[in-house]
């Protein structure tokens, strides 16, 4: 089984407060609809989160993943995650990250986000195919971290995504 990873990390000041932008980040239902390629994402109850892909081109065709994140929460300033998949399962895909809110290091109104991500597919592929989905994986990631911003600056703005 190969390993196929990226990492990201952004940092962008809002101008809404942090307990407003937890208040969003801590639904999973807001945080997929607000994220393209995510399907859904499920609170199973348990400290844990079901996420779900849409289907995704890749070199080898479409793949839907779903995958388990563990969720700490510490309001008002950090949500991490941490792929945590239920024994017996052959997830193929996962996270680890986290969601940092800081007080504006400008004085100005509202907070800054902080985020890093790291996102996994665990593949049977050789390891000579890392860089074409390693490339696949770049752009998608792109594409989530780009709409994920336009759509939560647009909610707090009140422009919905």
């Amino acid at each position: 089984m190969s390993r196929f990873a990226v990492s990201r990390t952004s940092t962008a000041d809002i101008d809404a407060g942090m307990d407003e932008v937890f208040d969003i980040l801590e639904q999973p239902a807001r945080v997929a609809e607000l994220t393209p390629f995510l399907h859904s994402i499920i609170d199973r109850g348990d400290g844990t989160w079901l996420w779900s892909m849409t289907g995704i081109a890749t070199p080898t065709g479409r793949l839907s993943p779903a995958f388990t994140e563990r969720m700490t929460l510490q309001r008002p300033s950090l949500i991490r995650f941490e792929h945590a998949p239920p024994p017996g399962s052959n997830e193929i895909a996962g996270a680890d990250g986290e969601y940092h809110l800081t007080p504006r290091a400008d004085g100005q109104r509202g907070c800054t986000l902080h985020i890093a991500l790291t996102v996994m597919l665990f593949l049977p592929l050789p390891a000579l195919s890392r860089p074409l989905f390693r490339t696949t994986m770049n752009k998608v990631i792109d594409q989530m971290g780009a709409g994920f911003s336009r759509n939560i600056l647009a909610e707090l703005a009140g422009g919905g995504p």
